[in-house]
């Protein structure tokens, strides 16, 4: 479970263990998604990328997926490459188009998000 403020946009963005919703400032909901990660492979991290439009959730079989801001789910695209627990993400400082993710595999990876 978590929560993240993004200040500049007016949002709150909650997540529990399969599904997130957005909210404004005065705790209108906005958006609610359901079934974001498969049954018990349930959600970790998750950054939110308002200048593309995206939010990223990251799972503990190591998926990391990235979805499109608007009212109705749509899956972008999958990054792959750890094979366990992702445990955090974070934006790339000074690119907008880069996070990195680390995990209980021992790796950290970048990703970027140009080409989705």
């Amino acid at each position: 479970k978590g929560i993240t403020v993004i200040e500049r946009d007016g949002l709150i963005f909650t997540w529990s263990q399969l599904e997130a919703t957005f909210h404004n400032t005065e705790g209108k909901l906005i958006f609610k998604y359901k079934a974001l990660s498969a049954f018990e492979d349930y959600i970790t991290d998750v950054i939110v990328k308002m200048e593309s439009k995206v939010f990223i959730t990251s799972t503990l079989s190591g998926q990391i997926s990235v979805w499109k801001y608007q009212k109705e789910k749509e899956l972008l695209h999958q990054f792959t490459g750890h094979t366990n627990k992702v445990t955090s993400m974070k934006s790339f400082p000074g690119r907008a188009d880069l996070f990195i993710s680390a995990s209980n595999d021992n790796s950290i990876r970048v990703h970027s998000l140009d080409k989705l």
